[in-house]
């Protein structure tokens, strides 16, 4: 489950619960969610599949584009991760979904 998908299961919680705490917190949600939103609007520095796929194998995976995803697939202890080349977007089991090649490589690699 990624953090927009647990933001809106809390908001859902919350907002049946007549309760000044409750109200506030689907504010807060709300705003979270608001703000996680603009962020993934705002464009990144696309890098190409080739380069990404390049320097994964540099890192020790072994990676290739999924081009009915649009984006940069490989396995790493069984699970499988997904790196959006044109949006720096990366997501896998074991790692804080987010941005940037570098980042996920560090994760994995901390794994």
């Amino acid at each position: 489950m990624n953090i927009i998908d647990e933001i809106n299961k809390r908001i859902e919680i919350c907002s049946h619960v007549d309760s000044a705490e409750a109200r506030g917190a689907v504010g807060v949600l709300e705003e979270l969610l608001s703000v996680i939103e603009k962020e993934e609007e705002k464009p990144r520095d696309p890098i190409s599949a080739k380069a990404c796929i390049e320097q994964l194998a540099n890192n020790g995976f072994r990676a290739w584009y999924d081009a009915k995803r649009y984006a940069v697939s490989f396995f790493f202890r069984g699970e499988r991760y997904l790196f959006f080349p044109k949006s720096g977007y990366f997501s896998g089991k074991g790692i804080e979904n987010g941005y940037g090649l570098k980042n996920m490589i560090e994760q994995i690699k901390s794994l």
